[in-house]
C-alpha cells in the first residue's frame, strides 16, 4: 500500500484511484503541486483549480 492510499483511506474514500476523481486546490507553490503530482502518479485522476481574486480590468 503506498502513502496515497493510506491518506485516502483515511478519510473514507472506497474507489480505485483510477475512479476517483481528486481535486486540488493549486496554490501556486511547492506543496498543491507536489500532492496533484504524487495522487496523479498514483493512478487518481486529477483536477487542478485556482481563484481568481482580483479584476484585470485597469481603470481609466
Amino acid at each position: 500500500m503506498n502513502i496515497t492510499s493510506k491518506k485516502v483511506n483515511s478519510i473514507g474514500l472506497s474507489k480505485t484511484p483510477k475512479d476517483t476523481k481528486i481535486v486540488v486546490a493549486m496554490s501556486g507553490g511547492v506543496d498543491s503541486s507536489t500532492v496533484a503530482g504524487i495522487m496523479k502518479k498514483d493512478g487518481y485522476n486529477v483536477v487542478g483549480i485556482t481563484l481568481k481574486l482580483y479584476d484585470d480590468v485597469k481603470s481609466s
